[in-house]
């Protein structure tokens, strides 16, 4: 993200936004983040070969995915 030189207002830029249930709180902060910064195609990966979920980060990751959908211009892939 501190890479100024990327073009993030093109059409085939995409990024990987990798949700860790660890860290979960820190989630939405890092996608305003990416907001502010032009981003609007995001491929959402959960890890979950690594890492377990349980039923609190599973309601939080629920959470924000439905805080994500309300961003018109964001393309969730």
């Amino acid at each position: 993200m501190e890479q100024k030189y990327i073009d993030v207002t093109k059409d085939n830029f995409n990024i990987n936004f990798i949700v860790n249930p660890n860290t979960i709180d820190l989630s939405q902060a890092i996608f305003q983040s990416m907001l502010d910064r032009g981003i609007t195609n995001i491929n959402i990966l959960p890890i979950y070969a690594t890492i377990n979920w349980n039923k609190t980060t599973l309601i939080k990751f629920n959470i924000f995915i439905q805080k994500i959908k309300t961003y018109k211009n964001i393309y969730l892939h």
